[in-house]
């Protein structure tokens, strides 16, 4: 397959990278940088989770978006807020793109695809796959689990494009599935991003070493990880909905579902002292969100919030302790932004 990736950045890259080397076409759209500049002169390393792999063939690195013509899939993997620049940046491609999908957090992402490019042509799919940057042409694979992507028909259907590309994306190492259900996917790992960020942002910040399994271990963090996840999975039932734990195990939803404060309480605060066991040497993996306000970038806290607040007025929920988090991270990010980062302002 002939593939462009929009948005060349960590995750973008990876994904590219690995289609790459197993014999699709891909050509990395992205901003004129070191990266793609490293690219495009010595091509992709990649490291991590799936050892380390150098790929030179079937691999161009563009910042032109026009210098892009004809493509068999359009993958999207720009940060939320850049999405409608973005999608203007590659209207030439309309009626000559056969599959167009987002690797992107948000729920609205689709909907703008199917305004740019059609419904016959989009396709949903969400991932929990995990990369950085460590040095210009070099990702960093940082986490994956079993299946770590999900494809779907908006319809619900299987279609022989569904099929082909989830065979596509399993031959590079990447556990794919293809579902019936794909809105439920993203509801679901939105869910479980919300949770992960509204818990560990304020609870670490300022902490380089600490981990969320060291807050989880302790009563207060564990019971305010509880109070968290009892807000979105009322939410995310109200939808109609039930925990699949699609990304297990870093998907543990479902062991919630029913359970007293107290009875919640408990088994986090033993599931955190068992990981705290295994785990490995080295600075504790930090959520995308966590480091774009430690350089002081725009986040996507409100693309990933919003929905579930929003949700929540909706069906009459009381969420005070998520509505907390979203205005703590609010803040957090409006004075990183002043201040270039978290932390890049010491004292007298």
């Amino acid at each position: 397959m002939n593939i462009a990736v929009l948005g060349a950045g960590a995750l973008g890259s990876l994904f590219g990278g690995y289609l790459a080397r197993t014999g699709h076409r891909v050509t990395l759209i992205g901003r004129n940088n070191a990266h793609m500049q490293a690219v495009r002169e010595r091509g992709l390393k990649i490291t991590g989770v799936r050892g380390a792999h150098q790929v030179t063939e079937n691999l161009q690195a563009v910042w032109e978006p026009s210098a892009v013509r004809d493509v068999d899939v359009l993958i999207l993997s720009v940060k939320a807020s850049d999405t409608e620049q973005a999608l203007e940046s590659v209207s030439h491609l309309v009626g000559r793109v056969q599959t167009v999908m987002s690797l992107q957090n948000t729920l609205v992402k689709d909907s703008l695809l199917i305004a740019t490019f059609g419904s016959e042509a989009t396709l949903g799919a969400s991932t929990i796959e995990g990369a950085a940057m460590p040095a210009p042409g070099h990702v960093h694979n940082t986490i994956t689990v079993p299946t770590t992507l999900y494809l779907g028909e908006h319809g619900g259907e299987t279609t022989a494009r569904l099929t082909a590309l989830a065979e596509a994306f399993n031959a590079t190492g990447l556990g794919t599935r293809a579902v019936p259900c794909i809105k439920q996917v993203q509801w679901e790992k939105l869910a479980q991003i919300c949770l992960t960020n509204a818990f560990s942002v304020p609870a670490l910040a300022g902490l380089p070493r600490a981990s969320m399994q060291d807050a989880q271990a302790l009563r207060e963090g564990a019971e305010s990880y509880a109070e968290l996840a009892r807000e979105l999975l009322g939410v995310y039932g109200g939808l109609g909905y039930a925990p699949e734990d699609f990304f297990a195990p870093l998907s543990r939803l479902k062991e919630l579902v029913g359970l007293e404060h107290e009875a919640a309480v408990e088994l986090l605060l033993a599931r955190a002292v068992a990981r705290l066991r295994d785990v490995k040497p080295g600075p504790p993996i930090r959520s995308s969100l966590f480091g774009d306000l430690e350089r002081g970038r725009r986040t996507e806290v409100m693309q990933i919030f919003t929905p579930f607040l929003e949700e929540a007025g909706r069906q009459g929920r009381d969420v005070g302790a998520l509505r907390a988090a979203y205005r703590n991270i609010r803040v957090m990010e409006a004075l990183a932004m002043r201040d270039g980062g978290l932390n890049q302002r010491g004292g007298a």
